[in-house]
């Protein structure tokens, strides 16, 4: 089985899948990054890289499992196959483009990197997998005290299509009203979603925690400001800070007046037919 691999909490992901970041497309991109430098990873593990300055990628630990997993912005569960080494060998990473791209494009750039210089073949696939069903809990469809609607569209701000500096501002804080994070203290988590819909906010925070498929069987619209105090047992290790804070199921119910129901369904999944360990530079 291959091994379960979390990089972050998902109170860190909050802020990289909120929202995604604005629709590919819309920019010029460049063939292929001009410059690529690849060598084993030894020693220590280091914290990982990533997006650097806007011309550049750089990664001086990284695996290719998580690789491929960013680039194509994936959750552990919607990748598949693909041999041992994959999330056990490390890589040190850097890479320049011929010109500044967004979030976006270098993800895409990233993607002919790893096709190019690992020889990655893959194909989608539909495939019938255990999920999640997030229902209310109550029969009179009352929420909890941490969700609240929204007043605010938050939508423009998350995706980079307008600056976080024109985001209005929380009165009892001053900070951006738009702002996605959170807190780990104690090994309990503590994601802030603001003004958000439940499928871009709430519904991908809960996947990076569980690591299955959520659909989202509410039937709430419009976008809500949510913080949700939970114990993420996986990420910490059982019994790790659990005296000071409730499950993920428990939270979800008390919290935000909502469940989880186990089921079956389908989910698109990525599909590794053939990669290759890179020649070195």
């Amino acid at each position: 089985m291959r091994q379960f691999m979390r990089v972050c909490a998902p109170v860190c992901l909050v802020a990289c899948i909120g929202v995604q970041t604005a629709a590919q497309g819309t920019e010029p991109l460049p063939a292929a990054f001009e410059a690529v430098s690849i060598k084993p990873r030894v020693g220590e593990s280091v914290l990982r890289g990533g997006p650097s300055s806007p011309d550049r990628f750089d990664d001086p630990d990284t695996t290719l499992w998580f690789l491929i997993r960013w680039a194509y912005e994936l959750f552990d569960f919607e990748l598949v196959g693909g041999p041992d080494w994959l999330d056990v060998k490390r890589w040190q990473i850097s890479a320049k483009s011929p010109a500044p791209v967004s979030l976006a494009g270098k993800r895409q750039l990233v993607r002919r990197m790893i096709e190019d210089r690992f020889g990655l073949k893959t194909h989608t696939e539909t495939r019938e997998l255990p999920i999640y069903n997030l229902v209310l809990a109550r029969s009179d469809r009352q929420l909890g005290p941490k969700i609240t609607p929204s007043s605010v569209d938050c939508t423009p701000f998350l995706t980079g299509k307008r600056p976080m500096a024109e985001s209005p501002r929380d009165p009892d804080n001053g900070m951006p009203a738009c702002s996605s994070g959170g807190a780990i203290a104690g090994g309990v988590l503590t994601p802030r979603l603001n003004g958000q819909p439940l499928a871009a906010g709430l519904i991908r925070t809960l996947e990076a925690a569980l690591q299955r498929r959520v659909v989202d069987k509410t039937n709430l619209t419009g976008n809500y400001d949510i913080e949700l105090s939970y114990v993420d047992e996986a990420l910490f290790g059982k019994g790790v800070g659990t005296g000071d804070g409730p499950s993920l199921f428990t939270a979800l119910q008390e919290q935000l007046g909502m469940k989880l129901e186990s089921a079956r369904g389908p989910v698109n999944v990525l599909v590794i037919d053939s990669v290759s360990e890179p020649t070195i530079n």
